[in-house]
């Protein structure tokens, strides 16, 4: 269950920040998607590294997942209707997981650290 959390939360952080916006365009209501992946990841693990205690790489990687099955089905979707579109996919889908893990790595692990130094 704990998985599945993180991966669902992972689909809607990416469905948030790239199903809202049409192609080619880098802001949803003026704001750079790759921030709103980054900042979303990043508080979303935390929160889930807290509350689910699991471990923070766990987290981190089971988001980064859910994020990608976002981006892909919009990768797909778009490519249905523009078969020119997305040439450059795989990229898109490298930089998003790059932004993602990185970010939830940082956040569970704060919260990680937090947490345990909190116990002693």
């Amino acid at each position: 269950m704990k998985i599945f959390t993180s991966i669902i939360v992972g689909f809607l952080i990416g469905a948030l920040s790239y199903w809202f916006n049409p192609y080619n365009e880098m802001y949803v209501a003026g704001i750079n998607i790759y921030k709103i992946l980054g900042f979303g990841s990043f508080i979303s693990s935390i929160l889930l590294t807290y509350f689910l205690k699991e471990k923070f790489y766990r987290t981190a990687l089971f988001m980064t997942l859910g994020v990608f099955f976002a981006v892909f089905s919009r990768i797909v979707y778009d490519i249905k209707i523009d078969g020119s579109s997305h040439n450059l996919f795989p990229f898109e889908i490298i930089l998003t997981s790059i932004i993602t893990i990185v970010a939830a790595i940082v956040g569970g692990y704060l919260t990680e650290s937090i947490t345990k130094s909190n116990q002693h």
